[in-house]
C-alpha cells in the first residue's frame, strides 16, 4: 500500500512538472510570434481585438483607407496553430471557419496562404499595406517591413 502511495505521488508530481513546463514554453512561443506589416501601413500598435478582426477578414482596409492584404501560414503549420493559440487565442479550426463563412457566402476571400518564413518576409515587403506572423531570425532580412507589436496582452 505505501508503493501505491508513493507512485501515486510521484505521478501526481511529474504531471505538475510538465505542465508548469508547458506553461514557460507556451509564453516563450508567444514571445517569439511577432506581427509584422508592410512599412506603408500607418498603424504601429494592434491589440488582440484588431488582430482578431484583421485575421477573420472583418476588417478589409487600415485606418487611412489603405487596403489589407492578408498572408498566413498554411494550416498544418506549427507556427499558424501556435499563432491562433497563443496570439488570437483561438482554435485554428474557429480561424478557418470563419473564412469559408465569408468564401461561402460570396462577400470575402480566404488569406493567401505562405509555405516558409522567407516567403512570409517576402510577400509581406512586396504588397503595400499587408500583415502576416512570422518567428523571426537573424539571418532574415526585413526591408519594407515592421514589427507590429501587440497591445495589452
Amino acid at each position: 500500500m505505501d508503493w501505491l502511495k508513493r507512485m501515486l505521488c510521484i505521478a501526481v508530481s511529474a504531471l505538475s512538472l510538465v505542465g508548469a513546463s508547458g506553461t514557460v514554453h507556451s509564453a516563450e512561443l508567444h514571445a517569439s510570434i511577432s506581427v509584422i506589416t508592410h512599412q506603408s501601413v500607418s498603424v504601429d500598435d494592434l491589440s488582440r481585438q484588431q488582430l482578431r478582426r484583421i485575421f477573420t477578414r472583418r476588417n478589409a482596409s487600415w485606418p487611412d483607407g489603405q487596403a489589407i492584404t492578408v498572408f498566413v501560414f498554411d494550416k498544418n503549420s506549427q507556427t499558424y496553430t501556435d499563432f491562433c493559440k497563443t496570439v488570437l487565442q483561438m482554435f485554428p479550426y474557429q480561424l478557418e471557419r470563419q473564412w469559408d463563412r465569408l468564401v461561402y457566402s460570396g462577400i470575402g476571400e480566404k488569406p493567401i496562404s505562405v509555405s516558409s518564413e522567407a516567403e512570409m518576409i517576402r510577400r509581406v515587403s512586396e504588397n503595400p499595406g499587408s500583415i502576416g506572423f512570422t518567428v523571426l531570425s537573424d539571418d532574415l532580412e526585413l526591408q519594407n517591413i515592421k514589427v507590429v507589436k501587440e497591445a495589452a496582452l
